[in-house]
């Protein structure tokens, strides 16, 4: 009876897994362990530190900067599957697909509703900022 109980506790936790990560839709599974810091100048032990999402627990926010290719996706990504694997509610967007949603949610009047949607997360990571222009209409929106 055991190793039945286990294996379906085993199978929900999967599942639940599965399921945020289809919500947050990140567009690739990251981890830390997988992240080289000797070509950067970030050390590996805050890194590692920051994989325990006290941060989320702290209302605090989490900005990468850096030159392009110095892995900024690939932490945040990291970070984004820690959070998911410890039960957060996450949501990744491109910076402009982001501000095509407000857009739309401004013209259709349903401000309210996604900011209520967005709030539900306990991280968004928005990516590519800087790299590629915004749609001229969304540039009020996001400033």
């Amino acid at each position: 009876m055991q190793p039945f109980l286990e294996t379906e506790i085993a199978y929900r936790q999967t599942r639940s897994l599965r399921y945020r990560l289809d919500v947050a839709r990140l567009p690739q599974v990251k981890s830390l362990d997988h992240f080289d810091c000797r070509e950067t100048p970030l050390q590996s032990e805050p890194l590692h530190e920051l994989a325990d999402c006290q941060f989320i627990q702290e209302k605090r926010h989490l900005l990468l900067i850096g030159e392009s290719g110095s892995g900024k996706t690939h932490i945040a990504l990291a970070m984004a599957y820690a959070a998911l694997q410890k039960h957060y509610r996450v949501k990744f967007y491109l910076l402009g697909d982001l501000a095509r949603h407000l857009v739309q949610a401004k013209e259709h009047r349903y401000e309210t509703h996604l900011m209520t949607r967005l709030q539900r997360f306990h991280v968004l990571v928005v990516d590519e900022m800087g790299y590629f222009p915004i749609d001229p209409q969304a540039r009020p929106v996001i400033s």
